[in-house]
């Protein structure tokens, strides 16, 4: 799924306001193929197109690592859950299943889609209504709207997650080892899907993903809902719940005759509104710690030229005290 509009103009104008990372980036775009197994309904095809993947993840990482990005943090695919899919172990697993994804793939992602629905259609209309978001501005309603897109788009991908594993234990058989073709998929999405937690929690982000996504978008940092519809319902109605306390307690407003699909209307709106607040509040911390990381690159450089030109002077009084005698 595309990511949070709000976040994505922050990552766009970083890639953009510096050359490298826009090359870098340019490069990893070339092959037009999702890199990222938890944004693709197409589970089939990205596992058969693995050795891609991750050559480009390999290239993209090393190229941005190339532009002074030395921290996992600030380089998106040193992130563990980018790159614990390019494992050795993963990649076993996949040719354990090969065979049976090859032959099962286009029967198993029709049937999924038909069942789900249209993933890659939800997120093309995500990134339509994204262009026009300016994070910047107070737009709950425009906000709203995006999000609710995202909303689908998650729930969608869960439908279609559990549809493809379904579909594969029924169609491929057991293994030789006594398994299962569904259960080696499902793990190696978990296995991502816990790494992206673990990122969360390096970056301290749990819980600013809890407060600024929607609800059916979950499984972004609660790997145990992808593979249970139970805990994920669960999950969902104590999230939106809560969200929504803690605006009623935040003084949202609700005209007295409004009926119960108003007011949560109204309710979500005014969600969308404190996304939107929150994640502005985020966007500022982030451009003055890039500005303060901008000031102290500057700030290094200009000691390292004083440093060199005090060099270079020691060298030139060297040289003239080695002529004198």
């Amino acid at each position: 799924m595309t990511a949070h509009p709000v976040f994505q103009h922050h990552f766009n104008n970083i890639v953009n306001s510096n050359p490298c990372l826009k090359t870098c980036m340019d490069q990893a775009r070339t092959n037009d193929i999702e890199l990222s197994l938890l944004k693709t309904a197409n589970i089939t095809g990205f596992l058969l197109n693995l050795d891609t993947i991750c050559s480009t993840i390999t290239t993209a990482r090393s190229c941005i690592a190339g532009c002074g990005i030395d921290s996992e943090s600030n380089n998106p695919f040193a992130l563990e859950s980018m790159t614990s899919i390019c494992s050795q172990e993963s990649f076993t697993e996949v040719e354990m299943v090969g065979q049976c994804l090859l032959d099962q793939s286009n029967e198993v992602m029709g049937q999924c889609k038909t069942n789900c629905g249209d993933y890659d259609k939800i997120n093309d209309e995500v990134h339509e209504s994204s262009k026009s978001f300016r994070p910047n501005s107070n737009e709950p309603e425009k906000l709203a709207n995006v999000m609710s897109k995202i909303n689908a788009g998650c729930g969608t991908l869960k439908c279609n997650n559990r549809c493809v594993v379904k579909m594969l234990t029924e169609q491929c058989g057991p293994m030789e080892n006594g398994g299962n073709v569904g259960s080696v998929v499902k793990a190696l999405v978990e296995k991502v899907l816990v790494a992206q937690r673990r990122d969360l929690e390096r970056m301290s982000l749990v819980d600013t993903m809890a407060h600024s996504i929607p609800v059916q978008c979950n499984y972004m940092y609660m790997p145990e809902v992808m593979f249970n519809a139970t805990q994920d319902e669960q999950a969902m109605e104590l999230i939106d719940e809560t969200l929504k306390n803690e605006q009623l307690q935040k003084g949202a407003q609700l005209r007295p005759s409004t009926n119960e699909a108003d007011k949560k209307k109204e309710l979500n709106l005014a969600l969308s509104q404190f996304q939107a607040q929150l994640l502005q509040k985020q966007i500022r911390l982030l451009d003055i710690q890039e500005k303060n990381l901008i000031r102290e690159s500057h700030k290094l450089d200009l000691e390292l030229q004083i440093l060199a030109r005090k060099r270079q002077q020691n060298n030139i009084d060297d040289g003239m005290i080695k002529q004198q005698f």
